[in-house]
């Protein structure tokens, strides 16, 4: 999935110029969106694949993107784009239990979310899943 974005500053009135200058970008609008996911499932303790092991890597495409320094206002700044790459994986260890690991930010991008807002490093997760 994704979406290419493309914007322009028609109207600037009763903003400030520098901000927000007529034919530019407008800030926070990166340009180019997109995702892929390639999933798997396995059997599992029942032999069901249903009830099985699961496996998810999925990526994330954000592109540059123009920015303000300041929340509303304050200069523009380019920020470049970014790619991240995710994994969940959960196995049943039995009927009505699964073990699970998530792990996000897979190769521990550096990136920013807004001027001066890094991005979250690389994380992960591990627990089990109880259905009663």
């Amino acid at each position: 999935e994704g979406a290419w974005v493309r914007t322009e500053i028609q109207d600037n009135t009763g903003l400030a110029p520098g901000e927000f200058p007529r034919g530019e970008a407008l800030p926070g609008r990166p340009s180019v969106v997109a995702g892929l996911a390639l999933a798997f499932r396995g059997a599992g303790v029942t032999g069901a694949a249903e009830r099985g092991t699961r496996a998810r890597l999925s990526a994330r495409r954000v592109g540059a993107q123009t920015v303000l320094t300041e929340r509303f206002s304050g200069a523009r700044v380019r920020l470049g784009g970014y790619t991240l790459v995710g994994l969940d994986a959960s196995t049943e260890v039995a009927p009505g239990a699964r073990l699970f690991v998530r792990l996000e930010n897979l190769f521990d991008t550096r990136y920013a979310t807004a001027f001066d807002r890094p991005g979250l490093p690389a994380t992960g997760s591990v627990g089990i899943d109880l259905r009663f």
